[in-house]
């Protein structure tokens, strides 16, 4: 009896490790490797769908005559390249966005830099004003080029009663009327809306510095402009850097509150390399010719983001 007992109980063992062998092969075939590889796909599907495919689709087409109004596409090479070179309104196209891009995220980070550090200090209702310095970031950006397109009416525009009340000029004045204003009121309008970015992630930075560097500052004598320059502005270099990279390249690529505000006018003034691809591909329903230009913008925000990087991280870590 006690025979058949063990040779029972050693049965039941060898049944509970097929059992098991059998749901460990089971595991062993959809590992937690595979389940990565599975959850990715939908995320691949995406990328591939809504960037490696349109950017290799304009490619493609950028080589082709491909209008609209036409039924035959045929192969040209590389002659949209070649107009879009030999045209002078890229090349005066592609100044007005380096220098829009140039002066707004310059402003960009001047003035996110010293709000950010305004902000950081102890004084009543500063939560408040932190609130309140975010909000124009949570407006859409069509809805804050209306809002600057109701601000710059030289009809009934706040900024003409406003500059008229203060003795700033004598009559309204048509800010959206000459090339050089309208670019500048544009870039006003652009500030106005990204800053509060450059403020929240300057301020976060600011939150994590280690006081304990600005109490050895001020018993060594330091200067508010010194621990500015020794201790603050260093360590918000990484962070600085950062915002430049991201803003220059949504800077380089701004369409929406340009179309809003100026319509690329007066007389071009405002007509960004985004504008000019714009008015090819849907105004001219040239779409070979827009696909070269957003080709070749693709590529130079792709060379300044290496740029970039690189500078970034070659920037000196402080402790």
């Amino acid at each position: 009896m006690e025979r058949r007992t063990i040779i029972s109980n050693y049965i039941d063992v060898r049944q509970g490790n097929k059992n098991r062998s059998r749901r460990a092969g089971f595991h062993g075939v959809f590992s937690n490797k595979t389940l990565i590889y599975f959850g990715l796909i939908p995320s691949v599907i995406l990328i591939v769908g809504i960037f490696i495919f349109p950017l290799a689709y304009s490619i493609v087409a950028s080589f082709f005559d491909f209008t609209l109004t036409r039924q035959t596409v045929p192969f040209i090479g590389l002659k949209n390249y070649i107009e879009m070179f030999t045209d002078p309104n890229f090349g005066y196209s592609a100044g007005i966005t380096l220098y829009f891009t140039v002066v707004s995220v310059g402003l960009e980070l001047i003035f996110g830099l010293l709000i950010a550090l305004v902000l950081n200090q102890p004084f009543p209702g500063r939560n408040f004003v932190r609130v309140a310095a975010i909000l124009p970031w949570a407006i859409p950006t069509v809805v804050n080029a209306y809002m600057w397109r109701w601000i710059f009416n030289p009809q009934y525009g706040v900024l003409n009663a406003i500059a008229k009340g203060l003795g700033l000029i004598d009559n309204y004045v048509i800010w959206l009327g000459t090339p050089m204003m309208a670019l500048h009121s544009v870039i006003l309008a652009d500030i106005y809306t990204e800053i509060p970015l450059v403020v929240i992630i300057i301020l976060a930075n600011l939150q994590v510095i280690n006081p304990s560097l600005y109490e050895v500052a001020r018993i060594d004598g330091a200067s508010e402009i010194r621990t500015l320059f020794s201790i603050t502005l260093p360590l918000l270099r990484p962070s600085l850097l950062f915002l430049l990279i991201i803003r220059s390249m949504a800077a380089f690529r701004v369409f929406d509150i340009l179309y809003v505000l100026t319509g690329g006018g007066p007389a071009g003034g405002t007509k960004v390399l985004a504008y000019y691809m714009y008015e090819a591909a849907f105004g001219s329903m040239r779409v070979g010719f827009g696909s070269a230009v957003s080709y070749i913008m693709t590529l130079i925000i792709t060379i300044l983001s290496l740029i970039y990087f690189i500078a970034l991280k070659r920037v000196p870590e402080y402790q």
